[in-house]
């Protein structure tokens, strides 16, 4: 599978979990505010019973979570040795004319520690977000429509379930990535998922071409692509540095005893530290087979690449609208939907 298909795979089975946690969290709590606490206490009072609901959904929140980080801990792990394995595919092949000199790596490569790490922090980070943004809800709900509760325009319990719904619709928010951008939950834990399962990809591929004494790989290409990664498409990068940038004269992958002239724009270091392989970049890299690689180009997208874009742009829209309905679904107590349904 491409490393990209593998990557949204991976971040929808683990945005599924995730989906399935927040809704689980939203129908708790709807459920013990509209049930137990849509009375008119003194301020006070309504506190203290929200900090035991809290509690109660910390505990739950806390175990449920455990299921999503040991599925991300799969997926990292999957792909780390999906890497591996196309990166023995490509040597075999590098070595198809010379089958003598090849011998297919025997260890497994070791853990991903630091490379899973980022991706296991963001997502370990989430169930404290989740209960700061409902905590600010029911804060603000039973602040803000004192005036028009008081007036008799609404009661606690209508302003509770108005602030409900409204979170949920909208999903937990106060994610912040490191470039400053603000992220829903479902979008944030799409990203950083994708990104992870990318990251191990690619972290497994370099380490067995790298165990098995290559340095040269081609960047690849897609019809989409973005400022940052455009400049290094298609280019020759040394994973070592062993090949500085500039022109090299290199053994031939197809004829034995040619030689062939090969331009390599830099370490991948440097290149990723010029933006290759930010959130969400679905570039990877290829063993470079001189005299047989082809570089890719960053020629304008062709028609049926436009109308798949736009199709996948629409699939996502229509999932994102049905989590919102769910969510909703989730906070709507069975006689408020058929109050509704009646009235329908």
């Amino acid at each position: 599978m491409d490393p990209t298909d593998l990557a949204i795979e991976y971040a929808r089975q683990i945005l599924d979990l995730v989906e399935a946690v927040q809704t689980r969290f939203l129908a708790t709590m709807a459920r013990s505010i509209l049930t137990t606490g849509g009375s008119p206490w003194h301020d006070t009072t309504q506190f203290a019973y929200w900090s035991a609901l809290r509690a109660r959904l910390a505990q739950q929140l806390g175990e449920d979570w455990e299921t999503v980080l040991a599925h991300a801990q799969w997926a990292l792990d999957q792909a780390r040795a999906a890497g591996q394995g196309q990166a023995e595919q490509d040597l075999a092949d590098l070595y198809a004319n010379r089958p003598a000199e090849w011998a297919r790596p025997q260890q497994t490569l070791a853990a991903l520690s630091g490379v899973a790490a980022d991706t296991l922090t963001a997502l370990t980070a989430i169930p404290a977000i989740i209960l700061r943004d409902a905590d600010d809800m029911y804060r603000s709900a039973l602040t803000t429509p004192v005036a028009t509760t008081t007036g008799g325009a609404t009661t606690t319990r209508q302003a509770l379930r108005d602030a409900l719904t409204d979170f949920a619709a909208r999903g937990v928010t106060g994610f912040t990535d490191r470039a400053g951008r603000d992220w829903t939950l479902d979008a944030y834990t799409e990203m950083a998922v994708r990104t992870g399962t990318l990251n191990a990809h690619r972290w497994g591929y370099e380490q067995t071409l790298l165990a098995a004494g290559e340095d040269l790989v081609m960047v690849t290409g897609h019809g989409y692509t973005c400022p940052l990664c455009a400049p290094w498409q298609g280019t020759v990068l040394s994973l070592t540095g062993a090949h500085p940038r500039g022109w090299h004269t290199l053994p031939s992958a197809t004829d034995p005893g040619a030689t062939v002239r090969v331009y390599v724009s830099a370490t991948i270091d440097h290149a990723r530290s010029q933006g290759l392989h930010h959130p969400n970049c679905g570039h990877s890299e290829a063993l470079y087979l001189p005299g047989a690689s082809t570089p890719a180009t960053t020629a304008a997208p062709k028609d049926g690449d436009q109308k798949s874009y736009e199709a996948s742009q629409h699939q996502r829209a229509l999932e994102r609208e049905i989590r919102r309905q769910k969510r909703i679904q989730a906070v709507t107590l069975p006689a408020d939907r058929a109050h509704e349904e009646a009235r329908q």
